[in-house]
């Protein structure tokens, strides 16, 4: 990955054909599966040893289902507000909220990052005791909380002059909304802090009704924003259906109810999470 990405810069530098780019992003794939390969065959044994499982894949599809779904219509949710931009408004404002918008997924794999490395702990609580499991949800909530006000934050405060570094003077609504970007990682965080939440409650069905909300409140609200507030009313939009789809839906459900309180109570006593660390690393 190091060389695939020294390769796009020197292509960059060198001003190589758009082909180019493509090919390099192929070889990349194909380079990172063979690493995989070669590290699972020197710890675990040969891949052709794998037998096809018919019955279990076909329980497993059954359960995963709504997830691959819910994938898709994340990615509607996040991606519309371009596509009606780019119907309603003008180019100029679609190039600034998309660079806007391709940043601030930049930052994005820190809170995915994170949350991975809780996920494993939280399941084996799960495992092991009630009592300990909401323990280790409710720290998890603080830990996201805080995450999203560490990258937030600076993004907030200097991230129009960075898009203006990056891109020049002419990008500086661009950059004016990639500092309000900065909230969307309050959902980001916490989403990815409830997807230990939802996983070990096999609650996929629930997560893709409400993604589809959001998705039907993230359109509804272009519709009527975007005309009058241009980039900005897409920028209102997502917030919108993010309120929908990772928090109102959430308090019709008794689980995620249950939930969402917990989250709230994370937010609310972040800082007590300093204390706790060392209480969660013996358990």
């Amino acid at each position: 990955v190091i060389f695939s990405s020294l390769l796009k810069l020197l292509l960059v530098y060198i001003e190589a054909p758009l082909i180019w780019f493509g090919f390099t992003a192929v070889v990349e794939s194909a380079f990172t599966n063979i690493g995989f390969w070669f590290i699972f065959n020197k710890n675990e044994g040969s891949i052709f040893s794998w037998r096809f499982d018919k019955k279990f894949a076909r329980s497993l599809l059954i359960e995963i289902w709504p997830l691959i779904l819910y994938g898709v219509g994340l990615s509607l949710q996040n991606r519309i507000d371009q596509v009606m931009l780019g119907n309603m408004s003008t180019n100029n404002e679609v190039g600034q909220y998309s660079i806007a918008f391709r940043l601030i997924l930049m930052t994005a794999f820190i809170p995915t990052y994170v949350a991975s490395t809780f996920t494993p702990a939280i399941s084996k609580a799960k495992k092991e005791d009630q009592e300990k499991y909401t323990y280790f949800l409710l720290n998890n909530y603080r830990i996201m909380f805080i995450v999203f006000l560490v990258v937030s934050i600076p993004i907030f405060f200097f991230g129009d002059n960075v898009v203006v570094i990056l891109y020049g003077k002419d990008y500086e609504l661009g950059g004016v909304i990639f500092s309000l970007f900065a909230f969307k990682l309050f959902f980001t965080s916490l989403g990815m802090g409830k997807s230990s939440f939802i996983l070990n409650e096999s609650l996929f069905k629930f997560n893709l009704i409400a993604i589809i909300i959001g998705s039907i409140v993230n359109i509804s609200s272009n519709y009527f924003l975007i005309p009058t507030y241009g980039a900005y009313g897409a920028l209102m939009a997502t917030y919108i259906s993010f309120l929908f789809s990772h928090i109102l839906v959430d308090f019709f459900y008794g689980k995620t109810r249950r939930n969402q309180l917990l989250i709230f109570q994370g937010i609310f006593t972040f800082w007590k999470v300093f204390g706790e660390l060392e209480k969660m690393k013996r358990n």
